[in-house]
């Protein structure tokens, strides 16, 4: 009896691990996809080959091939004419890197899921979701990067943003999996807190979005103050007889302003909430709301170094990979609630 409890309790652990080893993974690929942005090596490798693909150049012929068909680019045309062969392979690698990268995911989680399966620890709709998502999510990637290969060595900042929050789904997703294992949490919401619990929600999801936007405009790099930008509180674009709702998504300044102010409104509305729950939760049912506070109020600090230190590479990678683990304290406290 004793031997088929701890046979249980292993397979348990095994698939715990599995989910927990699949999130870090993802948020890996993360960060190496900021990277590549940041560095602007995404538009460097001009096909989209899942298998073959993996395979770098092994020879100088085979990097002349590659430089030569990059050459053919805007990119190359426009901006990096004067690139030669090294500094063509440095944006290559990072590229190469995380496209690699990108299909681990894609082994981890349709081979050990199919084995969990085999072993009836999961169903076999798991591997198979995740797996056709990631699928999915590399297929969207490489339209996102042939678009900036035609005319305009860009990519939207819309694409940008949907890509983003397909990894950030993803992270949910494997989240709520791993959630099943983890206990309830006694709290009891009031009308209020289940109130701020859902507002705060849409103020992260529209807070992520106008991050991404700040990076497919180039909107950081406009300002390097805080609070005001420029010497102004308020953008006088908001003022102009001109102003439409879409400037909201299409003019850089007013992204700019919209991004920090509704960071710390989202930073005030999760100190509230946090304050009235733990007024009434004891032991270690406060710590997601502590570590929620914590993570999201980084955020901040982070956002403000961006700006004061001119956009440096860690840093705005580390402002990426927080606000993915925002997300996740966040759905800890939502998955976990009691119904």
């Amino acid at each position: 009896m004793d031997a088929r409890i701890d046979k249980v309790k292993s397979d348990i652990f095994s698939v715990k691990y599995w989910l927990i080893g699949f999130l870090i993974l993802v948020l890996v690929m993360i960060a190496v996809g900021g990277a590549t942005r940041l560095t602007r090596s995404g538009l460097s490798i001009t096909e989209w080959r899942p298998i073959s693909g993996f395979i770098p150049p092994m020879s100088e012929f085979d990097w002349k091939v590659e430089f030569d068909k990059y050459k053919k680019t805007p990119e190359y045309r426009e901006l990096n004419n004067h690139f030669e062969i090294n500094d063509f392979k440095s944006i290559f690698l990072w590229e190469y890197t995380h496209r690699s990268i990108g299909r681990i995911p894609f082994l981890y989680a349709l081979l050990p899921g199919l084995y969990f399966w085999r072993r009836g620890k999961i169903s076999v709709q798991t591997p198979v979701f995740f797996s056709s998502y990631i699928t999915f999510q590399g297929f969207v990637g490489w339209l996102m990067v042939k678009s900036g290969l035609s005319k305009v060595p860009a990519v939207s900042p819309f694409h940008l943003a949907f890509h983003y929050f397909l990894a950030l789904g993803l992270l949910i997703f494997i989240f709520r999996e791993l959630c099943q294992f983890r206990t309830k949490l006694n709290v009891n919401s009031t009308q209020l807190t289940s109130f701020l619990t859902k507002t705060i929600g849409v103020a992260l999801g529209v807070q992520i979005f106008y991050g991404c936007l700040m990076s497919g405009y180039k909107a950081g790099y406009l300002s390097d103050t805080f609070p005001m930008i420029n010497g102004k509180l308020l953008p006088t674009s908001v003022f102009s007889s001109s102003f439409a709702i879409i400037n909201l998504v299409e003019l850089p300044f007013l992204i700019n302003w919209v991004h920090r102010w509704l960071g710390l409104l989202t930073v005030i509305l999760v100190s509230i909430h946090v304050y009235l729950i733990l007024k009434s939760v004891a032991g270690k049912d406060r710590r997601p709301y502590i570590h929620f506070w914590g993570v999201t109020t980084s955020q901040i600090f982070l956002g403000v170094a961006l700006v004061k230190f001119h956009i440096p590479i860690l840093v705005a990678i580390s402002h990426q990979i927080i606000a993915a683990l925002i997300v996740l304290a966040y759905f800890n406290i939502v998955f976990r609630a009691k119904t």
